[in-house]
């Protein structure tokens, strides 16, 4: 992307989340997802693999944990989506912030 004049960052993380180098530990993955029963969200959760807010059956199949995992994350699409309809907070869930700073750059690219 960058050779297509895009602005690219390296993220830094301790494993290639959302690649093919994650295909070895799905079926694993998807045992242990299997065995979690979530409770229903209680605020509207935005996937980033699919733009539009968690289902119930998603939010509780092993399939789609699965996906999270190895799929591509649309991480600008969500923030944007979030930005048309008047979100001006956000939060990242997870082991740490590695996304939350890129938020502005993704609000910052809509400018203008």
């Amino acid at each position: 992307l960058a050779a297509l004049g895009r602005k690219t960052r390296r993220l830094r993380v301790s494993h290639a989340f959302h690649s093919p180098l994650m295909e070895p530990m799905l079926d694993g993955f998807h045992e242990v997802a299997a065995r979690i029963v979530p409770a229903a969200a209680t605020v509207p959760v935005l996937s980033d693999l699919t733009g539009e807010p968690v289902t119930a059956e998603q939010f509780g199949s092993p399939d789609y944990w699965v996906e999270h995992v190895r799929g591509t994350v649309r991480f600008q699409d969500g923030i944007r989506r979030l930005q048309r309809e008047g979100v001006t907070a956000y939060l990242e869930l997870g082991p740490d912030g590695a996304l939350t700073a890129m938020i502005q750059d993704c609000l910052a690219d809509t400018a203008g």
